[in-house]
């Protein structure tokens, strides 16, 4: 239970630090935060997953409501983000004429979109060499190319394998950082990707 709820800290941790990179590239004025708000978007949901899996391991009633409102609390963080880029968007399209930028109302219907659009299911990968191209096109699409932190893509690769392919990565947690990332794809590949 322990882990579980390092797990989901950790995941916090992760989503709040995107929250306020988010805020901050508001307040810079920049308009180009698209990937950030679906790397947002992508920490929030592990977020949820990791705290639905401590959720269900608690028994007493009263850790139960401490926990529903540890996640109440950030979510309302999480809405107050998304908004906010929402606010800021139509701020900035509202300020600048459409005859002076054309592509402006066509930006912003784009990034609404987006903001809109649900995220892909990444399915867990359990090691099964026949699922493995699928499983790492579909990580790399979604994960892969939108976070740059090597950590958290070690994690979010953890958090998407299971059985036999998670053992065979767990050490490289040991090792962090780009290496460590680096050796969990390598035998992923090595041991999964490679047979016919």
């Amino acid at each position: 239970m322990e882990d579980l709820k390092t797990v989901r800290t950790s995941a916090k941790r992760a989503a709040t630090m995107q929250i306020s990179r988010v805020r901050q590239y508001i307040a810079e004025g920049n308009k180009d935060i698209n990937d950030h708000v679906i790397l947002l978007k992508d920490l929030f949901k592990v977020f949820t997953l990791a705290h639905e899996k401590y959720h269900e391991t608690l028994t007493v009633e009263k850790d139960v409501d401490e926990s529903d409102d540890y996640f109440c609390e950030k979510q309302k963080d999480y809405i107050s983000a998304l908004n906010l880029v929402k606010d800021a968007l139509n701020s900035a399209v509202e300020d600048q004429p459409l005859k002076d930028n054309p592509k402006a109302d066509l930006f912003r219907k784009e990034f609404l979109h987006l903001l809109n659009l649900p995220k892909v299911e990444l399915q867990i990968f359990h090691g099964d060499p026949l699922h493995y191209h699928q499983f790492i096109r579909a990580f790399e699409a979604n994960i892969d190319k939108i976070c740059e932190d090597n950590d958290s893509k070690l994690s979010r690769l953890m958090q998407y394998t299971s059985g036999s392919a998670k053992e065979a990565i767990r050490s490289c947690q040991l090792v962090g950082g780009s290496s460590g990332y680096a050796k969990a794809r390598s035998i992923l590949e090595n041991r999964f990707g490679s047979r016919t």
